[in-house]
């Protein structure tokens, strides 16, 4: 249930404080260096199956991937406007906050990264936009192979578990981007 939920969550915080913001200097390698997917997450995701018997990483990663797309492309629409700095940074906070739900480590560390720049009013250019849509497609991969039953290929595995959750989910990890950004991001 969401109490128990909330009460693990709870527990995990109090158990593992939040760390002291990255760098600017460092953040481009860190990106790079960082695992698609938080192993702090995937270890929550498994400790609350553990705890309450309830499996939340597939759920969780549905959701994420349905709702991903919506979100870059209102950050990527308001980097390419450029007139919002502020709808910008409430923008790429609440992917963000997405981001760091789903354990979608290095999304998270991008949205970082441009809301520190954000603070000094520095829009994200081109390539850091790209950047953007290949670690989105990147870490919906690596969930999809997350959540992918033992012995299935990835992509009919996935499917079938988020069949089994809601039929309506089953397309959200078959989907890199939506069509506007899919273009895009095959040009990286």
């Amino acid at each position: 249930t969401v109490s128990q939920l909330d009460s693990v969550l709870s527990q995990l915080v109090a158990d593992h404080p939040v760390a002291p913001p990255i760098e600017q200097s460092t953040i481009d390698h860190k990106i790079e260096e960082a695992a698609l997917l938080s192993k702090e997450a995937m270890s929550m995701f498994d400790m609350v199956e553990a705890t309450t018997g309830t499996e939340m990483k597939t759920k969780v990663f549905t959701m994420f991937c349905e709702q991903v797309d919506e979100s870059v492309t209102q950050v990527m629409d308001c980097c390419t406007q450029r007139q919002d700095s502020k709808q910008h940074k409430e923008l790429t906070h609440a992917l963000k906050s997405m981001a760091s739900s789903a354990g979608a480590l290095r999304v998270q560390l991008w949205c970082e990264d441009v809301e520190l720049n954000a603070e000094q009013d520095i829009w994200p250019e081109e390539q850091a936009r790209q950047e953007l849509l290949k670690q989105v497609s990147l870490t919906k991969r690596a969930m999809q192979e997350s959540v992918a039953p033992s012995g299935s290929s990835p992509s009919t595995g996935a499917a079938q578990t988020a069949d089994a959750l809601n039929p309506k989910l089953s397309c959200a990890f078959m989907s890199d981007a939506v069509p506007a950004l899919q273009l895009r991001a095959e040009t990286y």
